[in-house]
């Protein structure tokens, strides 16, 4: 490619990969959870109203995260509509 030539830019493929806030779920866990989940590379965040949870995941790595703990004998949740959450 010349000097002269433009490449496509990053923001270009963002819109290609566009993530609606209607496909981003919220993951509750047990507290005892915090680590398995963190071996996974989910971040939580740990409140005393709401408990342990990893916010705004794309729903597809949520469903993987859940089977995975599952499989570690962990229960956690999808939480399809989170309180104080975007509404689309």
């Amino acid at each position: 490619m010349g000097a002269t030539e433009s490449r496509p830019k990053f923001s270009d493929h963002l819109r290609d990969a566009e993530i609606r806030t209607a496909d981003l779920v919220d993951l509750a866990l047990p507290a005892n959870a915090q680590a398995a989940a963190e071996a996974l590379g989910l971040k939580v965040q740990r409140s005393a109203t709401s408990g342990a949870r990893v916010r705004q995941m794309l729903r597809e790595e949520a469903e993987i995260a859940v089977e995975c703990l599952r499989d570690w004998g962990i229960c956690a949740r999808i939480l399809e509509d989170t309180p104080g959450g975007p509404r689309t």
